[in-house]
């Protein structure tokens, strides 16, 4: 199962989405409008004061760490904890 599939069932689930809303936002928008306090300072917002993740689940992520022994590079692929935070949670950061 794809992240996008995991967010998907779990913001159904937790009724953040009817399955009609959600099939149609992935139509239009290809995944979800929720996303990690870091993916959201990426694309340049923040996460407002007080907010509480309007989902929490478990996310693949992927890593490449150098084992200190070889000298390679591993790729390691492994579920962790994610806080996501929906589009009206967020403001966009001032520049200064």
């Amino acid at each position: 199962m794809t992240n996008t599939e995991i967010i998907t069932k779990d913001a159904i689930a937790k009724g953040l989405y009817t399955e009609e809303e959600a099939i149609e936002i992935l139509k239009k928008h290809g995944a979800l409008p929720v996303h990690t306090f870091a993916a959201w300072k990426a694309m340049g917002y923040t996460v407002k004061k007080g907010e509480h993740a309007r989902l929490t689940t478990y996310l693949w992520k992927y890593t490449n760490k150098e084992n200190k022994e070889t000298g390679e590079t591993e790729n390691k692929i492994f579920k962790t904890k994610a806080h996501l935070f929906a589009p009206e949670q967020v403001q966009a950061l001032k520049m200064a």
